[in-house]
């Protein structure tokens, strides 16, 4: 009996020393994310600017080269037979173009052709 009393009490010991890192270990865990969060926070933070400022000038981009804003601009977007015109090679003389500008749209006539060498 005295014997199981000595087990008892050996286990009690390590009962108390595994509660007691337990409690340490759970002290020391807090403290440390007590001490990572504000960085978490701080780089959570940069990030989201730092991808709020991408998102900001990509919509400017988008803005720049929406075509209702080239247009606005002055440039003019012509198509033939359906087909965007990107090159004088594109259009035969007598051909009907469609130029599309900021306030209206043309329909004309090809007459003539001049190509410009580079």
């Amino acid at each position: 009996m005295n014997r199981c009393k000595l087990e008892e009490n050996a286990l009690n010991v390590i009962n108390a020393s595994i509660r007691q890192q337990g409690r340490r270990r759970l002290s020391t865990e807090d403290e440390r994310l007590l001490y990572l969060l504000p960085q978490l926070k701080m780089k959570v933070s940069g990030f989201l600017l730092h991808n709020k400022t991408q998102l900001d000038f990509n919509a400017k981009t988008v803005s720049l080269l929406d075509p209702v804003n080239v247009l606005r601009r002055g440039y003019s977007i012509t198509y033939s037979e359906g087909k965007l015109v990107s090159s004088i090679k594109n259009v035969k003389t007598g051909a009907s173009l469609k130029t599309i500008l900021q306030d209206g749209e043309l329909i004309s006539i090809i007459n003539e052709k001049t190509e410009h060498h580079e």
